[in-house]
């Protein structure tokens, strides 16, 4: 979960869009409590933002390592078989295309990291995605 602090400074806003004006003006007041400033304030740019952007990719490399420990034998973190560790990336990655939006150049970037892993793990959830 640490690994994704830095993901904070680049999400909040595109999340903001994401709720209804209620929802938009609680998440606000509570992030910019969190982070002692405004959430425009809180999204870096420019060369900051160029900076911030690149650690973040290391941050999800950490997560990358854990996956690469498999050496191919499967999209999950114990290779063929599911986990709970599994699902929480999932359900962030998955978080994340949503809230950044599928188009979006920052979801193309971070799908791209790390050899396409990050959409790889939404493919490998396709057959758990059905409902019944």
């Amino acid at each position: 979960m640490s690994a994704l602090d830095l993901l904070w400074q680049f999400i909040t806003i595109p999340v903001l869009s994401k709720l209804n004006e209620r929802g938009r003006e609680h998440a606000r007041k509570m992030k910019e409590e969190q982070f002692g400033k405004t959430l425009e304030e809180l999204e870096p740019k420019g060369e900051d933002a160029v900076r911030e952007w690149e650690k973040l990719k290391a941050a999800f490399g950490k997560i990358d390592a854990y996956y690469a420990k498999t050496n191919g034998t499967g999209p999950f973190i114990l290779g063929q078989s599911i986990s709970w560790g599994d699902i929480v990336v999932a359900s962030f990655v998955i978080w994340i295309q949503l809230s950044f939006g599928e188009d979006s150049q920052q979801w193309k970037d971070i799908s791209a990291w790390h050899g396409g892993r990050w959409s790889s793990i939404l493919k490998a959830f396709d057959d758990f995605s059905a409902v019944l």
